[in-house]
C-alpha cells in the first residue's frame, strides 16, 4: 500500500531534513505504514500461530509469522539505530 501512495506524495519534500537518527520523514512514514500492515493484515496469522503453538504443533501460520515479523523487526531496528555516515 505504501509503495503506491508515498511516491505521489512529493517524496523530495519528505527527504530534505533528517528527523530521528538520520531518518527522514519519508522513512518514518514508511515505518509507520509497515507497522499497521504487519499487525493489521497479519492479525489472523498471529492468532493462528498462537493457537498452533498452544496445541504443540507448528503450521504455515507459524512460518509466516516468523518470517514477516523478523523482516519487519530488522527494518525497525535499523530505523532506531540510525544511519552511519563515513566522511
Amino acid at each position: 500500500m505504501s509503495v503506491w501512495i508515498i511516491p505521489y506524495a512529493n517524496p523530495e519534500l519528505m527527504m530534505k531534513h533528517d528527523l530521528v537518527n538520520g531518518n527522514t520523514a519519508y522513512i518514518l512514514v514508511l515505518c509507520f505504514l509497515s507497522t499497521i500492515i504487519q499487525f493489521g493484515i497479519g492479525y489472523t496469522f498471529y492468532v493462528g500461530a498462537y493457537r498452533s503453538i498452544v496445541n504443540g504443533i507448528a503450521n504455515m501460520d507459524v512460518l509466516v509469522v516468523l518470517g514477516t515479523t523478523s523482516a519487519w523487526m530488522y527494518g525497525i531496528v535499523l530505523c532506531f539505530i540510525g544511519h552511519s555516515t563515513t566522511e
